[in-house]
């Protein structure tokens, strides 16, 4: 009864944006979900709501999450490539990952051969450049928000050359040095395990998207 009132007082002068802090703190979930309901139908009727809240469930909920770590945002693509990272990590990734544009047809280096370690694609799509049918026969693209990683590459043959733009126009992605990369996997060798698994189904994945 109290936050439904307290957003009764706010809704008062007909404010185009709202921010809420914790606004279901201290409720069983049943109150939660209709203070939530409420949001959502001002929301409907064309209301802004920012809503602060640790509880992740409920920020799943909203049209738009963004994290915040130590009073800093957390880049949108990072988080949603990693959300197994602790916001630690993820906001060290956000002050190190640099952004890097490729013409349309240039060509993309692989990690292995290359001083980047790890693209994360942020426009595209980009396409695998192979021979021999490494994939299968057809084309394997990597789309907005999908990664690749020196992990992912020491998977791959030599019948696997790099990578190009998969329309021949401009690719931006975020990138992570060799240098950065290697003293992540130093610090954190559980998630070095966990990428050495991710790029092995990611290889069958791919391999799928090329046969079919």
């Amino acid at each position: 009864q109290q936050q439904s009132a307290a957003i009764a007082r706010a809704l008062a002068n007909d404010p185009p944006l709202i921010i809420a802090d914790e606004p279901t703190g201290n409720l069983d979930s049943r109150s939660a979900d209709v203070v939530f309901d409420i949001f959502n139908d001002l929301a409907e009727q064309g209301k802004t709501i920012i809503m602060v809240t640790h509880d992740r469930s409920l920020a799943e909920r909203t049209n738009r999450m963004m994290l915040l770590s130590d009073g800093e945002l957390i880049n949108n693509w990072i988080a949603n490539a990693f959300p197994e990272l602790p916001h630690s990590r993820l906001l060290w990734l956000t002050h190190l990952m640099e952004r890097q544009t490729f013409e349309g047809g240039q060509p993309i280096p692989l990690p292995d051969d290359s001083p980047v370690a790890l693209y994360l694609f942020t426009s595209g799509p980009v396409e695998f450049v192979t021979r021999n049918g490494f994939f299968g026969k057809h084309k394997v693209r990597l789309d907005q928000g999908e990664y690749l990683s020196l992990p992912d590459v020491q998977n791959f043959s030599s019948d696997v050359l790099g990578l190009r733009s998969a329309n021949d126009e401009k690719v931006e992605a975020l990138v992570l040095n060799q240098e950065a990369f290697q003293n992540w996997m130093a610090e954190d060798q559980n998630h070095e395990s966990d990428l050495s698994t991710a790029a092995v189904d990611r290889l069958s994945s791919w391999r799928s998207r090329g046969r079919t």
